[in-house]
C-alpha cells in the first residue's frame, strides 16, 4: 500500500482484510495519517473466538499512533 499519500478516507468494510499491516507500514512511513480514516469489517479481523487478536490490536493501536482514526464495523466479509 505504499503511494497512499495524503490519502483521508479508506473504506475496505465488505472485504475480506485478515491482516492491517500494509496499512500500518504505510502510515508509519509518511502516507496516511493525521485525520485519515479507514473503516473496515469487523468479521474478518476476528481470531478463531471471535476477539480482536494481540495483532490486530496492536496494528489499530499502531495506525492510532499516526493519527488515523479506524473504525470497525459489524459488515461481513461478504456482500450479497
Amino acid at each position: 500500500m505504499s503511494g497512499l499519500f495524503h490519502l483521508q478516507e479508506l473504506n475496505l468494510s465488505g472485504n475480506e482484510i485478515w491482516d492491517l499491516a500494509a496499512l500500518v507500514a504505510n502510515a508509519e512511513n509518511g502516507g496516511m495519517g493525521d485525520g485519515a480514516v479507514i473503516t473496515v469489517g469487523k468479521a474478518s479481523l476476528l481470531d478463531d473466538e471471535d476477539e480482536l487478536s494481540a495483532v490486530i490490536e496492536d496494528q489499530i493501536n499502531r495506525l492510532v499512533n499516526q493519527g488515523v482514526t479506524v473504525i470497525l464495523t459489524e459488515t461481513s466479509g461478504t456482500q450479497n
